[in-house]
């Protein structure tokens, strides 16, 4: 069955300071707090791309051609946790019409990572129209709305990355010894998601 993901609302704040950077760099206004907050957003990402994760709030579309069959199990996997809410489900009836689902005709596991949602009790999904992208799953993501929220660990590594860049725009291993640093590699190592069964 075909699905995608897209993110239509990004996170409004990064998990690291420019301020912070300048501190770790030991660097003065060369970078720009513009240019600081490209290379802290884009080591954000990297970090959310490494361990599935949203880190701070944003909003997340599902869209798929249809709901999951019961000989396929109920359940819709929610990537980018930590999953905050499901803001709404709708999906194109037999019809043609565009239908959203009643916050009671289904449950959110939020603790489970990733997340599911699946139907109510006793219940089961609607049936679709046979067209492109019939459903459509709207949810939050991410472990709050302020820096702090985000593991230490996971800021730590952003910044490294974030210095690294900028101690070495290129990336290129300039003295053939490698540019691994195994203490920080491994700091997202305890949040990469990882499906279930």
């Amino acid at each position: 069955m075909a699905y995608a993901y897209t993110r239509t609302v990004a996170p409004t704040v990064e998990p690291v300071t420019p301020a912070r950077v300048r501190t770790d760099a030991r660097i003065g206004t060369e970078w720009s707090d513009s240019d600081l907050n490209d290379e802290i957003a884009a080591a954000r990402e990297r970090a959310e791309h490494i361990t599935q994760r949203s880190l701070l709030e944003q909003t997340w579309q599902l869209t798929m051609d249809r709901f999951p069959t019961s000989d396929e199990g109920p359940g819709i996997r929610l990537w980018w946790c930590p999953i905050l809410s499901v803001e709404s489900v709708q999906y194109v009836d037999v019809n043609g019409a565009t239908q959203t689902l009643s916050s009671s005709a289904y449950a959110v596991d939020k603790v489970t990572e990733p997340g599911w949602l699946e139907p109510a009790d006793g219940t089961s999904w609607p049936d679709t129209d046979d067209v492109i992208n019939a459903v459509t799953i709207t949810f939050k993501a991410g472990y709050g709305t302020e820096a702090a929220d985000v593991p230490a660990a996971i800021r730590q590594w952003i910044r490294a990355q974030v210095v690294a860049s900028i101690d070495n725009p290129s990336g290129q291993d300039m003295t053939g010894k490698g540019t691994s640093n195994p203490r920080v590699d491994r700091l997202l190592d305890a949040y990469v998601v990882y499906t279930r069964g």
